[in-house]
């Protein structure tokens, strides 16, 4: 997580973007079915094993890796790197609501930052008007870390379709956590995730 936070870091002080996406199961599954998703993943940068069966595929093919990272873990930390250096954070995604609730949650443990969001329509993938219209937010923005909570593979193609666009430096597929952080779902306790389900 600490090399990570560091190479986000790095990348918002010499504004050269990186992105990422934690790694589990079902994204190794996608990557065997989609190849528009898995060449997402070969070109990203920051993608920390999100699940203790990544851990266990590791081990077992030779490679173990240092530490499971699950992906909320990496948002809420690039949330208080953000909090730490007066970063602004621009959330893409998420339940209607979710954003506003999860920022107050996190600014309640980290302190403020300052943040923008936008919930896309479902399926706005799709409409060319709503596409650019994005593009267009993101790439006005000036801000320093987007955080993606569209889902994968969604979040992933979107990306590297379009991040040359933008020249927001540290992007990361949130997916899931922020509705996590808002309140709206909640995250399997420790004992389940120790035993990889």
């Amino acid at each position: 997580m600490g090399e990570m936070i560091d190479m986000a870091d790095e990348a918002i002080k010499t504004r050269k973007q990186i992105f990422g996406t934690g790694i589990n199961l079902n994204q190794l599954y996608l990557m065997r079915k989609n190849p528009e998703f898995a060449y997402a993943i070969y070109r990203a940068v920051l993608c920390p094993p999100d699940g203790t069966p990544v851990m266990w595929i590791a081990e077992w093919m030779g490679r173990p890796l240092k530490q499971k990272v699950v992906g909320p873990d990496v948002t809420l930390a690039l949330c208080e790197l953000a909090a730490k250096n007066h970063y602004k954070v621009f959330i893409l995604g998420g339940k209607i609501g979710s954003a506003e609730k999860a920022l107050e949650n996190i600014r309640e443990r980290y302190g403020y930052f300052e943040a923008e969001y936008y919930c896309p329509p479902f399926g706005f993938e799709k409409d060319e008007a709503e596409v650019r219209k994005i593009v267009k937010l993101l790439a006005d923005s000036q801000y320093d870390i987007l955080l993606m909570a569209l889902s994968a593979p969604k979040q992933e193609i979107f990306v590297e379709k379009y991040r040359r666009e933008f020249s927001i430096p540290v992007i990361f597929g949130a997916g899931i956590a922020i509705d996590y952080y808002a309140g709206r779902i909640r995250q399997a306790p420790q004992w389940v995730n120790r035993i990889g389900m």
